[in-house]
């Protein structure tokens, strides 16, 4: 190794790649992870006699790849105006999604209505369906109590429906809901 000190950049480059991984903002993350790249980038010219081609060809790789999507997740977020509904779920259920995202999966959804007394969901069996309450209220009950309530803006049966796995409580209206429904 030509210049000892040079190791520090590639721990900077390393430790600024994990903690991109504690970001939770994805356009964040790809920004710490262009700039650890770009260091990476520097420690693999010039840390040895000759430059490290394969890291640094990797490098540009994932340089290229990050900078693409930020660039895309701009182009996607552009002055896309929403509709009261689309800003709702923006400012209850879907914070962090750009607002062209939260337009298309809002297209995907149906609007439906259930009257007090009805069962949403009945324990131990497989759904289908997604909702998201938009008003109205529904109970959550496990062996005949009730463990929660639920209202506007609060999604039911996303557990079961993404583990694929049975229900394992009674959802019951309690007040008149209406609600986006993906199939």
């Amino acid at each position: 190794m030509e210049n000892p000190s040079l190791i520090y950049f590639a721990q900077l480059a390393y430790l600024l790649t994990f903690l991109s991984y504690a970001v939770r903002n994805m356009n964040g993350l790809r920004g710490l992870a262009i700039f650890a790249s770009a260091i990476a980038i520097y420690y693999s010219a010039y840390a040895a006699a000759e430059p490290m081609w394969v890291p640094m060809a990797w490098n540009m790789l994932f340089i290229l790849a990050n900078a693409t999507q930020l660039a895309l997740s701009r182009w996607r977020s552009r002055d896309v105006k929403l509709n009261a509904l689309e800003e709702f779920l923006v400012k209850t259920v879907l914070t962090n999604f750009p607002p062209a995202e939260v337009r298309s999966f809002t297209a995907l959804a149906n609007e439906g209505e259930l009257q007090a007394g009805a069962q949403l969901i009945r324990a131990g069996t497989k759904i289908d369906n997604l909702y998201c309450l938009l008003k109205g209220r529904v109970d959550v009950m496990s062996a005949g109590k009730k463990v929660t309530e639920l209202g506007p803006g609060r999604f039911v049966g996303e557990m079961s429906l993404l583990t694929r796995s049975n229900t394992r409580a009674d959802v019951l209206v309690a007040e008149n809901i209406k609600a986006l429904i993906w199939t």
